[in-house]
């Protein structure tokens, strides 16, 4: 039996043809995959089977069944509960509570389940999940919120999981562990179709991969062929790039950093060094502080969450909180969430907005490939293509520290490959020093390899 049905589904934003008589379906009991070039389409996808298509100048039609129950595609406002669980790729987005036993909680109560059922649930999955239930949400790392809102999906009971690239946010073990929990899952009969660019990680224990590419199904591939199709993707990242010229001037010099977020000590006892032209790589575990880390290097954290026997940046001290302050106007930093930074109409002009220079302008969107998007509002761009429009932005105006937060969540490996080069030559161009965090071991190779590893108990190793 099919879990999912999409028959002759057709989606149009004012001009533009999303997909068009767009079928496939879902067996009960499957791990799915639906692949493809940032931008194809794949959200939108999840969006319609979900049943949220509902926005001002989007034209639906076709059918979708999930579970054998059709999904209203369009005016969906009986406020009857959904035929399936869903992840969002933005996760802040989709969180309602500010504490995470809440959030687990929170559908099973509008369900009118009983207290008995809510507790056993949200104990069961927790532990499955590894989420510590008294902890906020606003000290959560991505991939602890990621995690938490699966958790959610699967306290509801819902049979059918729509999951938006689920793994973009967590290290190795979490994906070591979230792919064994969807597998353990899908052996007891619940469907699961994901949207995900890592083909590499997904190999390993998918069932189906469907593949889009320019508003249509253009592959598919079964558990046997998965690997092979994964493995000659992989290739386009082939590139040796010489990153780390460093000329020996340090940006920035940091001993024995202590860092907690709230009443919760993140790391302690950190040393760093950068100097220009170097490109390094923070990697560890998920809530270990590498968010903390860039937040504070770029004068983002709270002056009272952090102390340090010496911060300097370009010589020059930074340990009274004027001069921390003045640390947000001469590093460039993007979020994991792009959104968050993404304030004009166009394209063209959020970068003119960090850089006035017509000139310059003009050469990042050239450097970063996006010249094509320039006229394009940045809401109406894929995560992918957002959160490469938000490094470009943070490029522009030329910062001698560029941080950037997971910069390669939502990329498929011809826009990754494109992001590495990009920045390569900006880096060439202009000096600077570059730090990233990533759990991706795909950037980590494409970045020169350098990386800056702090423990889960925050110290640096």
């Amino acid at each position: 039996m099919d879990a999912i049905q999409v028959n002759g589904l057709t989606v149009t934003r004012g001009d533009k043809t999303i997909f068009r008589d767009l079928s496939f379906s879902v067996e009960e009991g499957t791990l799915a995959v639906l692949s493809g070039p940032s931008g194809c389409g794949k959200s939108t996808v999840l969006l319609a089977v979900q049943g949220l298509l509902e926005e001002e100048g989007t034209e639906v039609s076709g059918e979708i069944l999930v579970g054998g129950k059709p999904v209203k595609l369009q005016d969906h406002q009986d406020g009857d509960p959904a035929l399936s669980g869903f992840l969002m790729q933005n996760v802040d987005a989709q969180i309602i509570n500010l504490i995470a036993g809440d959030e687990l909680v929170f559908t099973m109560e509008n369900l009118g389940m009983s207290r008995a059922v809510m507790k056993e649930r949200s104990e069961h999955y927790a532990e499955m999940l590894d989420i510590d239930r008294d902890k906020p949400v606003l000290s959560m790392s991505g991939g602890q919120k990621q995690r938490l809102l699966i958790g959610s999906c699967l306290c509801s009971g819902h049979r059918v999981l729509l999951l938006d690239e689920p793994f973009a946010n967590l290290d190795k073990d979490g994906v070591a562990k979230l792919s064994q929990i969807l597998r353990n899952l899908c052996d007891e009969g619940v469907t699961v179709l994901c949207v995900e660019h890592r083909l590499e990680v997904v190999s390993q224990f998918a069932d189906t991969l469907f593949w889009m590419e320019n508003g249509q199904l253009t592959g598919y591939f079964d558990k046997a062929s998965i690997r092979r199709f994964a493995a000659k993707k992989e290739e386009t990242l082939d590139i040796l790039l010489p990153w780390n010229m460093e000329n020996g001037t340090p940006v920035v010099e940091l001993q024995q950093l202590t860092a907690r977020r709230g009443k919760y000590e993140v790391f302690t006892g950190l040393d760093l060094t950068l100097e220009q032209g170097a490109t390094k790589i923070l990697v560890g575990p998920n809530g270990c502080g590498k968010t903390t880390l860039l937040r504070v290097l770029c004068g983002l954290s709270p002056y009272s969450e952090f102390r340090s026997r010496s911060f300097r940046f370009l010589e020059k001290n930074c340990t009274s909180p004027v001069r921390y302050r003045g640390l947000r106007k001469r590093t460039g930093f993007v979020f994991q969430n792009p959104v968050h930074q993404l304030f004009m109409k166009t394209v063209e002009e959020e970068i003119t907005l960090r850089n006035p220079d017509s000139t310059e302008v003009e050469e990042i969107l050239q450097i970063f490939h996006i010249e094509h998007l320039k006229n394009r509002h940045p809401y109406s761009l894929s995560t992918g293509e957002k959160r490469l429009v938000s490094v470009a932005a943070a490029a522009a105006s030329c910062p001698p520290l560029l941080l950037l937060d997971e910069p390669t969540i939502g990329q498929d490996y011809r826009s990754l490959r494109n992001m590495a080069l990009s920045l390569h030559e900006l880096q060439k161009r202009r000096g600077g020093a570059l730090l990233l965090s990533s759990h991706d071991e795909q950037a980590i190779r494409l970045f020169g390899g350098v990386s800056i590893n702090i423990s889960s108990k925050g110290e640096k190793s």
